[in-house]
């Protein structure tokens, strides 16, 4: 029988940038984090666009988990998710203030049109409270908001709703995502948090890295780097004709095993 591809989870090739005034890298930090063996390779094993565009959680209990931010907005940029049918319906995951080791738990619950979403947030291991509404969907997109004092603009994980970079009108693309491929977070890693280091890099985890300018954009991509467990990527809907191959190779394939009984 034949199976399709999972258009979510292909490869893709992402660009980089020079990281401005001796940053160390987004490759640098995997590489630290992982083991350069055992690293994802940040150009080559990033989603390909539009497959990191939404997301759902994988047993309707997620967690975001802030690895790294390596930025001059460091300290007043916000992550937050939004509902998949609408950008205005939004919610905050971590503040400005939210440096390295700050958790979230995301909760989807409910049902089609009426899904009950809840973030509870830890901040150094405590409680810091919780923020929750209600989606028409279950899948949802992941913003980066810059603070106002940088222009306040809002990226999104859906690459069709953002601005160029640097004038460019095909650059896009300011979320980089890379699915778990079984590597172990390194003990005493410097940008792994205690909570996470011995753990696994699983195929229900992921990391989006973040670029947060727009004009000016170095394109470093390390500008929030955040590890998410048991949240992966919703499926891409394939095209018509897509799916209209992968039934005639269906029929080809029961066809054979037909004759072959």
């Amino acid at each position: 029988m034949a199976t399709l591809p999972n258009l979510a989870q292909a490869a893709a090739t992402c660009t980089f940038g020079t990281p401005a005034g001796g940053e160390v890298s987004l490759q640098g930090v995997f590489n630290e984090m992982f083991g350069a063996s055992a690293a994802p390779n940040t150009v080559a094993d990033c989603l390909a666009d539009p497959g990191d565009a939404l997301w759902n959680t994988d047993r309707s209990v997620g967690s975001a988990t802030i690895l790294v931010e390596i930025a001059g907005n460091a300290g007043g940029n916000t992550l937050g998710i939004y509902d998949s049918t609408s950008t205005l319906n939004s919610l905050e995951i971590f503040s400005g203030a939210a440096a390295s080791s700050s958790r979230a738990f995301i909760t989807v619950s409910g049902t089609p049109g009426a899904y009950q979403v809840q973030i509870d947030r830890f901040v150094n291991g405590s409680f810091a409270g919780s923020v929750n509404s209600v989606f028409a969907s279950s899948s949802f997109g992941f913003y980066l908001q810059q603070p106002g004092s940088a222009g306040g603009e809002r990226f999104y994980s859906e690459s069709s709703r953002n601005a160029g970079q640097n004038g460019n009108p095909s650059a896009t693309d300011y979320m980089y995502s890379y699915i778990g491929n079984g590597a172990t977070f390194r003990p005493g890693s410097t940008y792994a948090p205690d909570m996470v280091e011995g753990t696994l890099f699983d195929d229900t985890d992921a990391i989006i890295a973040w670029e947060d300018l727009r004009n000016g954009s170095d394109g470093d991509y390390q500008d929030m780097v955040v590890l998410l467990r048991d949240i992966v990527p919703t499926p891409v809907p394939l095209p018509a004709a897509a799916w209209l191959l992968g039934s005639a190779l269906i029929s080809l394939g029961a066809g054979a095993w037909r004759r072959s009984s």
